[in-house]
């Protein structure tokens, strides 16, 4: 009997826990996370104008509709102008360099293309609507919807929904913009109503202000640190230390018009030693919602990655590198946490920690560390992702010390940066023998919060939030008058690439006679698999995306034939087309 109850205690324990887990809506358990979805993501409303396109939430218990802060940022297909290798990409940026072959454009298309954005905050979602209840337009009552569905993925009962409604007299002055995003170039500030975000001049993070009344109003942020060293090995060898001090940015690129996302894309130069300039090395994207923020970017430092910045004969090849996000003496009183870590104070003396990071037994997957400072000053909350790559050793790195220095001073032999001060400044320090092929990357999230003196578990919730990202579904739904004005699709067909012979990039597009799970691949010659470009769940009707000649691995694939093929079910289309570069 004592077992028994043992037993049934345990359970509601564990059930308790749950609940609390689960508790509460989508949009309040991710009320600081952005949503971000490509045109072939959303599945519908592709080759609308994106003028005509305006998203709305709705409230069940009241009845009634509110349209919602969004954006479409729309990408075109190019070369790098900050780059001299060549390299084409999909860029968000209507810059002179952009000729999609296939379009025939120098710029953006102003229609919702397959690789085009679509962007909102989750707390900004609804409930789900009837399917007869329209909002009162009445170019949009003549016009179907898509119903856009997020859903927690291990709790398919969490939802939230928005509807996508076309409509040619809505005005995109009308979207709400409660979030006042803005950059100014002249002190390179990003802003939200919440947070102001400062670069220095090399284009590293210098400052971050979390408003009042959730913060103090006062910048907590001394930098943020990147430290590199390696051997360059050309008639000699020659130890090089690296830090962000020698990082040149090269070219600016931001969104004009904020809603709820501002992008900032630019390149960054090494200058090593004074000897070897490394021109316009790798791109840096940061991307910047109402509460966070990521920062991306970064190369493989491969032998043939680095020959082609450095000139035949030239092997740069790294043994240490540290990221970290250092603190100043506004962050005093703050506590901070990590994974292993609870309660350290910030006040400017070193405490013992626990330097463990853990690594993935896969090694396909990425290592993630996350941190914490919380207290009157508000919640900065930084979550970083780096490659599961040859690195022999990876352990937290964390330095609290008013009168400055670093912890790793045997390693990089440089002196203190920034205020020459240290509080807080935590982030991860990576080792390894001489190897060529090491990754350098920049890949963190940072959430800039007004909430004071949070608790670990507030810290778990948004980590496991990013590692755990929405599921999404969507559905086209009839106009409100029940009059389609489409034709419904009734055959089963695969069209034509166009153009064919295409160079930069190539479009295709299909039609569903029904919704179904379908897989679209390309193949080379030899049956081999080249890439697989989509797979999921669409709708009916008419889909159409793109191409730009790259297989798997992001690598352009030579000159050739290739075919394409088509599965949906038990039906299978496939076709022939040509690449010449």
């Amino acid at each position: 009997m004592k077992n028994l109850i043992t037993m049934l205690t345990i359970i509601m324990v564990i059930l308790l826990s749950r609940s609390v887990l689960t508790a509460g809506t989508l949009q309040e358990d991710r009320k600081y996370e952005p949503a971000v979805f490509t045109a072939q993501e959303v599945k519908g409303f592709i080759d609308v104008p994106v003028n005509e396109i305006f998203a709305y939430a709705y409230n069940s218990p009241a009845g009634t509709w509110s349209m919602i802060p969004f954006q479409i940022d729309e990408r075109t297909f190019g070369t790098d102008p900050l780059s001299g290798s060549g390299e084409k990409k999909w860029y968000y940026f209507d810059e002179v360099w952009a000729n999609i072959d296939s379009l025939k454009h120098l710029k953006h298309n102003g229609i919702f293309d397959d690789h085009d954005e679509l962007v909102f905050m989750i707390k900004d979602m609804g409930d789900k609507a009837p399917d007869n209840c329209w909002i009162d337009d009445e170019a949009a009552k003549k016009n179907d919807r898509l119903e856009i569905i997020l859903s927690d993925p291990n709790d398919s009962d969490k939802k939230a929904y928005i509807y996508l409604y076309r409509s040619s007299t809505l005005k995109k002055e009308d979207v709400p913009k409660p979030y006042n995003m803005s950059y100014n170039a002249g002190t390179s500030t990003v802003s939200s109503a919440y947070y102001n975000f400062t670069f220095s001049s090399p284009g590293l993070v210098e400052g971050i202000t979390i408003k009042t009344p959730g913060g103090s109003g006062e910048d907590i942020l001394d930098r943020l640190k990147a430290r590199i060293k390696g051997v360059i090995n050309t008639f000699l060898v020659l130890p090089i230390t690296l830090n962000e001090e020698v990082l040149v940015s090269a070219g600016l690129y931001y969104t004009q018009e904020p809603v709820v996302r501002i992008i900032r894309s630019t390149s960054f130069n090494f200058e090593i030693a004074g000897i070897v300039e490394v021109a316009n090395f790798f791109k840096v994207d940061t991307k910047f919602y109402p509460f966070s923020g990521t920062i991306a970017g970064g190369d493989t430092l491969t032998p043939d990655a680095l020959e082609k910045h450095m000139g035949e004969g030239v092997e740069l090849k790294l043994t240490d590198l540290r990221f970290s996000w250092d603190l100043n003496q506004k962050s005093s009183g703050m506590k901070m946490f990590t994974k292993h870590n609870d309660n350290i104070p910030v006040d400017g003396n070193q405490d013992q920690i626990d330097k463990k990071v853990d690594i993935p037994a896969d090694p396909s997957q990425k290592i993630n560390v996350w941190s914490m400072a919380t207290g009157n000053q508000g919640t900065l909350f930084t979550y970083g992702e780096f490659a599961n790559t040859k690195w022999d050793s990876i352990f937290l790195y964390y330095f609290d010390n008013k009168n400055g220095g670093t912890a790793d001073k045997h390693i990089f032999d440089i002196n203190d940066t920034g205020d020459k001060v240290s509080y807080s400044d935590n982030g991860v320090l990576f080792k390894a023998s001489v190897s060529d092929t090491i990754v350098f990357e920049l890949d963190y999230n940072i959430y800039m919060m007004p909430e004071k003196d949070k608790s670990k578990s507030f810290a778990e919730n948004l980590a496991y939030n990013l590692a755990n990202p929405v599921k999404i579904g969507s559905n086209i739904i009839t106009d409100v008058e029940g009059e389609n004005n489409t034709v419904a699709p009734l055959i089963f067909a695969l069209a034509q690439n166009y153009p064919n012979p295409f160079n930069n990039s190539t479009q295709f597009s299909f039609v569903l006679p029904r919704a179904e799970n379908i897989s679209f691949k390309i193949y080379d010659t030899n049956g081999r698999l080249v890439k697989n470009l989509t797979q999921g769940f669409y709708t009916s009707g008419i889909h159409k995306f793109h191409w730009n000649g790259t297989d798997e691995l992001g690598k352009e694939v030579p000159s050739g034939i290739y075919f394409y093929q088509l599965q949906a079910g038990a039906q299978s289309l496939h076709k022939k087309l040509i690449l010449v570069r």
